[in-house]
């Protein structure tokens, strides 16, 4: 349907969709904006969550590897005892190292990364000294007490600092997901307000277009039909105008001229 661009129609029409689309620029800027706080939470999962979970991973496999080494010690007089647990101890050092290596490149923070870094480095120079103990061991005929005295206490620097790498991605998860929450909180509240904002404004335009362009001139014309009905035929008319309220007016006019004729 082709609209005349002159008439009242065509202008309500547009004066609505011109509203509908202000409100639907509004919803699609709010959108936008809330899923860029999904993408940040997104990131928060797959990146804060995730290597926080693979450091807790490689302690647990660090403490585990301690107790095989234990185990070595305490039944490594039996061959297959001996063989088991120290296979074990080995498996462990390659599961951490390995996990530690695969996780380096994704940790993007610079002073975190040196700090798994420096674990690794560590852990790697810990597994040689086991491997000195390993053979003091059984170079002594499995004396426990030989084995344990070329490792005693090398575990635990290691450890704390796995163990505060683990707390401190846990505190910046901690911190970043309720920077997360935060500015999800002030987009949804702004955009609720800008919503209602925009919708005052439309309905305001709104208003004004039907006052200017319809209210009053119809206002005008119906003060020209009373005057007529009171038998006023003397009122000037505004034909100037080329939408519906002008064409009534013409019309009104021309039926003016018509009765002033047959009067007179």
């Amino acid at each position: 349907m082709k609209l005349n661009s002159h008439s009242l129609q065509a202008r309500l029409i547009l004066l609505v969709m011109g509203g509908l689309i202000a409100l639907l620029a509004v919803s699609i800027g709010s959108m936008t904006a809330l899923n860029g706080s999904l993408d940040d939470y997104r990131e928060l999962l797959n990146e804060h969550v995730r290597v926080e979970n693979d450091i807790n991973n490689m302690n647990f496999t660090f403490k585990v590897q301690v107790q095989e080494w234990k185990n070595t010690l305490l039944r490594g007089y039996d061959d297959s005892n001996r063989d088991k647990y120290w296979g074990r101890f080995n498996q462990r050092q390659s599961e951490i190292q390995d996990i530690g290596n695969a996780l380096i490149p994704t940790i993007k923070d610079v002073p975190k990364r040196s700090k798994v870094q420096e674990f690794l480095d560590s852990h790697s120079l810990m597994g040689t000294k086991y491997k000195q103990g390993f053979n003091d061991f059984v170079s002594s005929g499995y004396d426990p007490k030989a084995g344990d005295k070329a490792v005693k206490g090398i575990d635990r620097a290691p450890s704390k600092l796995l163990s505060q790498a683990a707390e401190d991605f846990s505190k910046e998860r901690f911190d970043f997901a309720q920077l997360v929450e935060a500015h999800s909180a002030q987009v949804s509240t702004w955009s609720t307000v800008a919503v209602i904002c925009v919708t005052l404004l439309v309905i305001g335009f709104l208003w004004l277009v039907l006052k200017n362009t319809f209210l009053n001139p119809l206002a005008v014309v119906m003060g020209k039909i009373t005057k007529l009905s009171e038998g006023d035929f003397t009122t000037n008319i505004d034909v100037s105008g080329s939408d519906e309220l002008g064409q009534l007016s013409r019309n009104l006019s021309q039926m003016q001229s018509e009765i002033v004729e047959v009067l007179t």
